[in-house]
């Protein structure tokens, strides 16, 4: 295309250092129509294969926030549940206290128990969730941000 246009510029005369310019354009020309070349490829090839990696592990990473989401949607149910019975045990021990009869024994005992078995579970979730599944889940993170950057 600008062949063309530089030989209808081009002088009635010739001389080496014209012909050293011309040739050196010619060549710079080429030269960045390979560079061009090349960089398209690139951005083809390698810069595909890192947008789909890099996609597969943002997908990975939003997994992760969302279970660790669900976990703690978990643990505030069983803290709920928790708190609900330990109202029933305060409950049943001020009923007992007002009237000593073996039935408000038997619910105290029965509310007593059902909070302490409860407060058992709960304290095991939260241990588990804190010294085991939230360190891997950020391990999990971490390695997913590693790969990314």
């Amino acid at each position: 295309m600008t062949l063309p246009f530089r030989r209808l510029l081009e002088p009635a005369y010739t001389s080496s250092l014209f012909n050293c310019w011309e040739i050196l354009l010619q060549e710079v020309e080429v030269d960045s129509q390979v560079h061009g070349d090349i960089a398209r490829s690139l951005s083809q090839n390698v810069g595909m294969m890192l947008l789909e990696k890099t996609f597969f592990r943002k997908i990975q990473s939003r997994k992760i926030f969302l279970h660790r989401e669900s976990f703690e949607a978990i643990l505030t149910k069983a803290e709920e549940l928790l708190a609900k019975c330990y109202d029933d045990y305060s409950i049943a021990y001020a009923a007992f206290a007002q009237s000593r009869s073996p039935q408000r024994l038997a619910e105290y005992y029965d509310a007593h128990n059902l909070y302490v078995q409860q407060l058992h579970a709960t304290n095991g979730m939260i241990e588990q969730y804190y010294s085991v599944t939230l360190p891997k889940l950020l391990e999990e993170l971490e390695d997913v941000s590693i790969y990314i950057s």
